[in-house]
């Protein structure tokens, strides 16, 4: 596992820096101009004007980055792009941690994109347990990717509202929709940007979308 070098939109300066249980490291540097959260991002748009679907994927980053340095007033260090080799990429706040200073956020994740893969069958209940600290009482561990759409464990674990992630509430099951359309269609483009109400790694709300490769759609705005 690899800590590449500063990530730039359409190109990358990689070089070692040691190894983590995070996976691939990239930084991400780039920058599109200060948006606040309401703005939103145009995915539609970005979809449209795309050169591929990794290209789309990593200006998605730098948008997620953009918008999430307006949000936090963050040091442009703290944010990496992660490739765990799930075949999904997560942009993910360090909060200070590889530069060992203190920092009054928790590391978490911004984002996730990635093309659904068929999972692993069963899951692995040693590695879910005791990470992530529920947030609030009645919390799971909940899986920002499926583990039937290919996401695994560790960063892509985060504390979630039970009746969000087992699909009880109506945007848990909206939720598990979209979960279960990239299931079904191994290639289709998914993404999940999470939203952050205070310091914590557990997310107030998500923008999620699921869609086959040829058309962005099926957005699912949800609240944690």
């Amino acid at each position: 596992m690899i800590w590449s070098g500063r990530h730039r939109p359409h190109r990358r300066n990689t070089r070692e820096l040691g190894t983590a249980a995070l996976g691939n490291v990239s930084r991400c540097g780039g920058r599109e101009g200060r948006m606040r959260w309401n703005m939103g991002v145009d995915y539609q748009q970005r979809w449209s004007a795309r050169d591929s679907v990794a290209g789309f994927g990593h200006g998605l980053c730098d948008a997620w980055a953009a918008e999430y340095s307006a949000e936090t007033g963050l040091d442009a260090d703290d944010l990496v792009v992660i490739d765990p080799g799930n075949g999904f990429s997560y942009l993910f706040d360090l909060a200070g941690t590889l530069r060992g200073v203190s920092c009054s956020r928790a590391p978490r994740v911004v984002g996730v994109w990635g093309l659904s893969q068929p999972g692993a069958p069963g899951r692995d209940h040693n590695r879910m347990r005791g990470h992530p600290q529920p947030g609030r009482s009645g919390d799971d561990r909940g899986h920002l990717i499926s583990c039937a759409a290919g996401g695994g464990y560790d960063i892509n674990l985060v504390p979630m509202d039970a009746a969000l992630n087992r699909g009880w509430s109506a945007e848990g099951s909206r939720f598990r929709a979209l979960e279960r359309k990239a299931t079904a269609t191994p290639g289709t483009l998914f993404f999940i940007r999470a939203v952050y109400q205070d310091s914590t790694d557990r997310p107030s709300r998500a923008r999620c979308l699921a869609s086959k490769t040829r058309r962005a759609s099926s957005s699912c705005p949800m609240r944690r």
